[in-house]
């Protein structure tokens, strides 16, 4: 008999309403790790965090292993976007 599933990872997406420039994110922000790959730019913050991917269409996305830790992803993201959209 098989198994019932198990849920391991959970995938989010959202979007902020502005182009982004992936060099002032590379620059600007302390990130752990940054690189671009094709059409986005993937960045990690600490080592346990989900790596985030944004494109710049402003549209991101981030996977982890429970909701409460992708909601922690998004909610870092959207402050890193509005702090690139202040003077």
């Amino acid at each position: 008999m098989p198994s019932p599933p198990t849920l391991v990872n959970i995938v989010g997406t959202g979007q902020v309403e502005a182009e982004i420039n992936f060099q002032t994110i590379i620059e600007d922000l302390p990130v752990e790790t940054s690189y671009i790959k094709g059409p986005g730019l993937y960045f990690k913050f600490e080592e346990d965090f989900p790596t985030i991917i944004v494109a710049r269409s402003g549209k991101y996305i981030a996977g982890a292993g429970c909701e409460e830790v992708a909601e922690q992803a998004f909610e870092h993201i959207t402050s890193i976007m509005n702090q690139l959209d202040s003077p």
